[in-house]
Parts: C-alpha cells; structure tokens; sequence
C-alpha cells in the first residue's frame, strides 16, 4: 500500500495498492483502495476488507465497531463426500463487532474485537478448485472474540 496524505497532517490518508490472490488454480492481483481519517478523537479507517470507526475515550483507549469479511482456501488431509476425495476447503465470513484498543506507544497497538459473525459458509473442492455439487454448508452465526497487536505505519 502506498500512502497520499493531501493535508500532511495525517489527518487524511488515501491508500492505494495492489494485493495478490491465489486460491491454487487462478493468480490475480487485486486494487486495494483505502481511506483513513484521524482526529484528536476519531478514526475512521475504510479498507477492503474492513473497516473501523474508532473512538479515543482516553489517552491510551479506544473504543469503536469493526466490520470484516475473511475467507480462505485450506488443504485438506482426506474427507469422503460422495466417494469423491475433498481436497480443499472454502471458508467465508462477514463479521460485526465491538473493538476496544490500548494504545502500547504511538505506533503500537493491542487489539480486542467481540462480535458476531453474520455470514459463514463452507465449501468443498477436488484437486481441480472445482466446488462438490450441493455441498454450500451455511455454517450458524456464531459470536466470537479475537485478540493481537498491531503496527501502525
């Protein structure tokens, strides 16, 4: 991702940049558009595949809502379906929840989101990426909590 700061204040960031894909069978570079707003008490950050909205309640706290989508495509040791080998594993989640941040330095950041997954679905692939007919499975919303640190450039 390459940063345009118009202000040069930090206060408005454009982001743009290219991400690469690959589910095994098919490469592809993805644009990646990003928007960030910060001010003494706000962030807003918009960038696929999530975005935050950020409130600095105190000096070292934030506090805000996170939405996210999250997928991948997983090896498989064996699984019969059908009498036909599952290979891989298609996983995909759209995800809402709560975020509350401690800011460890400026640049250092401990991360906590609890929420709710909205959308989870499975699918199995053979060796080829090609999807077992009628096996969609719409896994149940689930509430979820995750935790790590993060940098922020």
């Amino acid at each position: 991702m390459a940063n345009y700061n118009p202000d040069e204040q930090d206060k408005l960031v454009w982001s743009f940049g290219l991400a690469y894909a690959n589910d095994f069978a098919l490469n592809v570079l993805i644009p990646i558009f990003g928007l960030t707003y910060k001010s003494n008490r706000y962030t807003i950050e918009v960038a696929y595949p999530r975005v935050n909205l950020l409130y600095k309640f105190k000096e070292k706290f934030e506090w805000g809502v996170t939405a996210a989508i999250n997928g991948g495509i997983y090896e498989l040791k064996t699984f019969s379906l059908t009498g036909d080998i599952a290979q891989f594993t298609r996983i995909i989640q759209v995800s809402l929840g709560h975020t509350l941040n401690y800011l460890i330095s400026n640049k250092l950041v401990l991360n906590t989101c609890v929420g709710f997954t909205l959308v989870r679905n499975q699918d199995f692939m053979n060796a080829n990426f090609d999807v077992f007919e009628n096996n969609n499975l719409n896994l149940k919303n689930t509430v979820f909590i995750k935790t790590g640190i993060s940098i922020r450039l």
